[in-house]
């Protein structure tokens, strides 16, 4: 009878531990998909902020505006980054655009000028641009324009494995309102339709 009840006293206590154990492992894991999706959406942003930010609201070349623009979704953003010269004059101006894969809603894409598109990531769940401090509205995610009076993007970025993991932030554009662009300054993008 007495090895009876160490036996059954002995499986409550080791079921209390396996318990503990299992719990903590979940416990872990979860942490661990939270920095891992905190990790993937501020990689996102830098990304996103190191391309865009050396763009212009409006470019001018030869009467031509090129300007930063954001979808009627607020999915995918186009801009125009210079690329210097050795004098730091402009030669050409380069178009970029990050958009959500329309395949596939988990990956975020980006295409410089006529390079191949790449994927930035694939664990998106959502990515919002909209104007940060232009817009008539109180909600600047629901502004599409980007001008030279108020040259600042907001980006929304979720990432999600378990939870959703959302993080926001405003690009500040190097506005250059005095710059004239030479009328040879080149233009290289995709053709129309292209991305």
């Amino acid at each position: 009878m007495e090895a009876m009840v160490v036996t059954g006293l002995v499986s409550v206590i080791f079921a209390i531990l396996v318990s503990i154990l299992i719990n903590s492992d979940t416990y872990w894991k979860t942490g661990q998909d939270k920095i891992l999706e905190y990790s993937e959406a501020r990689r996102v942003i830098d990304t996103i902020v190191k391309v865009i930010r050396d763009s212009n609201p409006s470019w001018n070349v030869n009467g031509t505006c090129y300007n930063v623009s954001i979808s009627d979704n607020n999915t995918r953003i186009d801009a125009y980054v210079p690329l210097y010269n050795d004098d730091n004059t402009v030669n050409s101006l380069q178009k970029v655009t990050y958009k959500l894969d329309p395949s596939n809603s988990r990956q975020l894409l980006f295409k410089r000028g006529t390079d191949a598109e790449t994927v930035v990531s694939a664990m998106v769940s959502n990515i919002v641009f909209g104007g940060s401090c232009d817009c008539t509205s109180s909600d600047a995610m629901n502004c599409n324009s980007v001008n030279t009076s108020c040259p600042a993007v907001r980006v929304f970025v979720a990432t999600v494995k378990h939870d959703v993991f959302n993080l926001t932030t405003d690009v500040t554009l190097r506005n250059r309102v005095n710059l004239t662009l030479s009328n040879s300054t080149g233009i290289e993008e995709p053709e129309e339709g292209e991305f």
